[in-house]
């Protein structure tokens, strides 16, 4: 996945700061799904999508959902998913 620094403008887009790159580490890899993005007619955009605290593939139950020797309480080991919304 490439990554792009969030940049902003003051300036209605004429001009654009250099961005701020994000914290490495802190989501580089993780998995993320379900993005959506959604637009209005006056150029704004939002997108929102599920990341995980773990790397790997989403659909990996090793990784995501791990139950060691059919344990009763295996959530405890499962991915936590937050939301994560941008918008411009």
């Amino acid at each position: 996945m490439l990554y792009s620094p969030p940049s902003a403008s003051t300036d209605f887009g004429d001009q654009l700061d250099a961005g701020h790159p994000r914290e490495p580490g802190r989501h580089g890899g993780n998995a993320n799904v379900f993005p959506w993005v959604d637009a209005d007619a006056d150029g704004h955009v939002v997108v929102a999508w599920f990341g995980g605290d773990r790397p790997g593939h989403s659909n990996d139950a090793a990784i995501h959902e791990p139950c060691p020797n059919q344990s009763i309480d295996c959530m405890k080991g499962w991915t936590n998913w937050n939301t994560y919304v941008a918008e411009t």
